[in-house]
């Protein structure tokens, strides 16, 4: 149960680490001190997330998911920068 409780709290930091993260590439720009300092601590939760809790057998079973995340993640950052 402390496990579950642990990995939702984990999603929800990431969550909020990546909406700052967003919030300040589209206030100061991606390669800010910010916004990589925020970039930084986000890599890190989600580091600590996939260690505990989703031990692949094979990298690769983490790398496409991430790919994906951040393929998506910076597509919208893009599109609301840009317009």
């Amino acid at each position: 149960m402390k496990r579950e409780k642990y990995r939702k709290n984990m999603e929800i930091k990431i969550k909020k680490k990546r909406e700052e993260m967003i919030e300040c590439a589209r206030n100061f720009g991606f390669t800010a001190e910010e916004t990589l300092r925020q970039s930084r601590e986000l890599d890190e939760l989600m580091n600590e997330y996939i260690r505990l809790f989703l031990r692949p057998r094979k990298k690769i079973n983490i790398l496409i998911p991430i790919f994906f995340l951040f393929k998506s993640l910076f597509s919208r950052i893009l599109i609301t920068h840009h317009t």
